[in-house]
């Protein structure tokens, strides 16, 4: 889930790791970027201009829609250059440990066994890797998720934040679990765990893999979009100028793509979702002004309407709203786009699909998508 923005105290200055990523980038591809400095320098652009000039008057792919290199843009740099030579992702603070603090060791043993199964579904079956390297934080009550989120932010090398209300929502859960994200980390409160050992790891393959790919999700959202790094510095405040139920609905939908793909568990059929979202307590226009949390009952109507974009116009249309918006475009001119019509009426026409009479529908409604 995504949470509302926090306020973030200045940080001092430190290594910038994006700026970092692209200078190594560079020398390994024969562009000499100088000595190491903390900013963007005239030698780093040099480079960087030799480099994109070798790849003809517009480079492939997003590279040649990224903006000029610059601070705000290196993290976007230090990501699509390791499009053009996949050894160069070794570069990126991705590729690092992510920072994860647990009190019990099992617990943290869990976290990194499945968020390595997550990095690999992104960057392998995705194709959507993430340049930037996240914090986790997760316990089983709001005093060890307090704690662990203290001791999460000191290794990010940020100031202290207050998450008070955000893990106080997180931890009232009565049973389960629920996960909160900002830009760069997420944080995860679940249920009091009797006994960790190899039983409880085990078990946890079906349901903390799922639970990670939707707030890695989130993470790759705002890292693409411009959230954390081009237009966010402030890692902890979102500033949801675009619809929730799309932000939503996607990382419900990646989530689900996880399950399929990695646990083998059935897709939800459209006809399925459909009958989910009719009990949705908001209406996507509802869910696109609001600034608050979503509701449990929310989150179908807003996977079925992520659902019914990916399947008129295709996954990598979904996807690439982000990066739309991480060239600058605002989220209106972004939806339209990548959907070929504005929002409002995309919400209107999922509407008249909710009112229409209950049933089997069209053929691709019908039963479970399955692995062959």
């Amino acid at each position: 889930m995504l949470a509302a923005g926090l306020a973030l105290a200045a940080v001092p200055a430190a290594a910038d790791p994006f700026v970092a990523c692209v200078q190594g980038q560079l020398a390994e591809l024969g562009f000499d970027p100088g000595a190491e400095n903390n900013r963007v320098t005239y030698q780093h652009w040099q480079a960087w201009n030799k480099m994109t000039g070798n790849q003809g008057d517009r480079p492939p792919g997003r590279l040649g829609r990224l903006p000029g290199l610059s601070q705000r843009s290196a993290v976007h740099w230090c990501r699509e250059l390791a499009t053009l030579r996949p050894k160069l992702a070794r570069h990126m603070p991705n590729d690092q440990r992510p920072v994860i603090h647990a009190q019990q060791g099992m617990a943290r043993t869990a976290l990194m066994v499945n968020y390595r199964k997550v990095r690999n579904f992104f960057n392998n079956s995705l194709k959507m890797p993430m340049a930037s390297r996240p914090g986790i934080a997760v316990g089983e009550d709001r005093s060890s998720l307090m704690l662990q989120t203290r001791y999460m932010l000191e290794d990010l090398g940020l100031p202290p934040i207050d998450f008070s209300a955000v893990i106080e929502e997180a931890c009232s859960i009565d049973g389960g679990y629920a996960g909160r994200a900002f830009p760069g980390l997420f944080i995860i409160c679940w249920e009091k765990v009797e006994k960790y050992d190899a039983e409880w790891l085990e078990a946890s393959y079906r349901w903390l893999g799922p639970v990670i790919a939707h707030e890695y999700m989130h993470l790759w959202q705002a890292e693409v979009s411009g959230e954390f790094g081009m237009l966010k510095p402030n890692q902890a405040n979102w500033s949801l100028a675009h619809p929730l139920w799309l932000i939503e609905g996607a990382a419900e939908m990646v989530q689900e793509e996880f399950a399929f793909e990695m646990l083998d568990e059935p897709r939800a059929s459209l006809g399925e979702l459909r009958r989910e979202a009719k009990g949705s307590s908001r209406s996507l226009q509802e869910m696109r002004l609001s600034e608050v949390a979503f509701d449990s009952d929310n989150y179908p109507l807003a996977h079925f309407a992520v659902r019914l974009l990916a399947e008129e116009h295709g996954k990598a249309a979904v996807f690439d709203y982000w990066h739309k918006l991480g060239q600058g475009m605002g989220w209106r001119q972004a939806f339209a786009s990548s959907f070929a019509m504005p929002v409002e009426t995309f919400e209107a026409k999922v509407e008249r699909r909710l009112q229409a009479p209950l049933g089997l529908g069209r053929g691709k409604e019908a039963g479970k998508d399955k692995k062959q």
